[in-house]
Parts: C-alpha cells; structure tokens; sequence
C-alpha cells in the first residue's frame, strides 16, 4: 500500500490539485506524513519546481500576551487568521510548542481558522517564545510569539 501511495504521489507532483489533496487527507497519518513530505516540505520546494500554489494569510495579531501567568500551569493561547489569498491555504507544521492544535485541512480562500496552543512555564520570570507556522506562504513559514510573566 505504501509503495502505490508513493509512486501515486511522485507521478502526480506536478499535478497538484484537489483530488490529490483529498486523497493525502483521508488515508492514514502515515500517508498523509508521506504526501506531506513531497508535497509540502520547503527542501523540496523550489520557485522553478512549485507543487503548491503559496497564498497569503492574516493573523489577527502574531503576538499574544499572557500576562501573569502561575509557574507549573498551562496557559492556551489562540491564534486566529484568514486566508487572504486566492489559493487554498495549507498548514503542514507548527513547532517550537509542546502542543498545538489545527484543522489539518485547506482552508479556502476568505475563511478563517486558528491554532491552539497551550505552553507550560517551567521558570520563573518573563518569557517569550516563538511559534513557527510552515505553510504554502512566500517563506514557506510565519513567525508568532506568546509572551507572559511567570510567577509564582
């Protein structure tokens, strides 16, 4: 099954479009890492080799305060964007968290989302950390920040 999906992907890369998507979506999470990786990773992307159309997107604000926060308490935080672009919006990674949480599917032109973050102090003291969003963006990768003050 692995090796259909693959050769499935590699022989339709340069045809990226919905049915693909939909395909990538709705196997198994191996599947999807394994089209993920093809499709969507910025090391196999390239202006001259482009599998997925970038787009543009709006973060309400790419910098959220938690103000006080109590040490050894997890905090959410959310982010919320649109997709101001004219291709489909697709989230392949967001790191430097512990936990996240998006919809991992394309998000249309003109709608919105957001991601769910939750950070757990572990000192005490001001704090900001950095959240890296990769997506079909020019960059391939948004860059948003949780800062606070850890008390006791």
């Amino acid at each position: 099954k692995q090796e259909f999906i693959f050769k499935f992907v590699l022989k339709n890369k340069y045809q990226y479009n919905e049915e693909i998507q939909h395909f990538a979506l709705h196997h198994s999470n191996n599947t999807f890492a394994l089209v993920r990786m093809v499709y969507f990773s910025p090391a196999g992307y390239s202006s001259e080799d482009q599998f997925v159309t970038p787009t543009n997107i709006h973060f309400e604000k790419d910098t959220l305060s938690l103000g006080s926060v109590k040490y050894g308490t997890e905090q959410k935080a959310v982010f919320r964007f649109t997709n101001t672009g004219t291709a489909p919006l697709l989230i392949y990674n967001v790191v430097r968290l512990t936990a996240v949480k998006w919809k991992k599917r394309p998000i249309k032109p003109g709608e919105s989302g957001e991601i769910q973050t939750v950070y757990s102090p572990n000192s005490l003291g001001m704090f900001i950390k950095n959240i890296e969003v990769r997506c079909n963006v020019a960059g391939h990768k948004i860059n948003l920040k949780i800062r606070g003050n850890v008390i006791e």
